[in-house]
């Protein structure tokens, strides 16, 4: 879709990213990315875009501070980040 039909028609654009998308870095998605209004992600997706590991303490729950730093770099890219963050639920 051209930009100026998005503009002039207010279309907003959200996109759940999968397959081989999720092997490229941030960079090399920038050009898809920068057309989006929202883009929806869970943790292990973001992982592999972002290439931050994540860390798990020992109730093997995600550490925030990696939360933290996806969401840093993955705001440069888009204007709205949905991080679906899941805790371990099987205590």
């Amino acid at each position: 879709m051209k930009k100026k039909t998005k503009e002039k028609n207010n279309i907003k654009i959200a996109h759940n990213l999968g397959g081989k998308a999720l092997d490229k870095t941030l960079d090399e998605l920038a050009p898809i990315l920068k057309n989006l209004n929202i883009l929806s992600l869970n943790t292990q997706e973001a992982t592999r875009i972002t290439g931050i590991e994540q860390k798990y303490n020992k109730n093997k729950n995600i550490i925030n501070d990696n939360v933290k730093e996806m969401l840093r770099q993955l705001k440069n890219y888009v204007k709205i980040l949905v991080l679906k963050y899941y805790k371990n639920l099987s205590k």
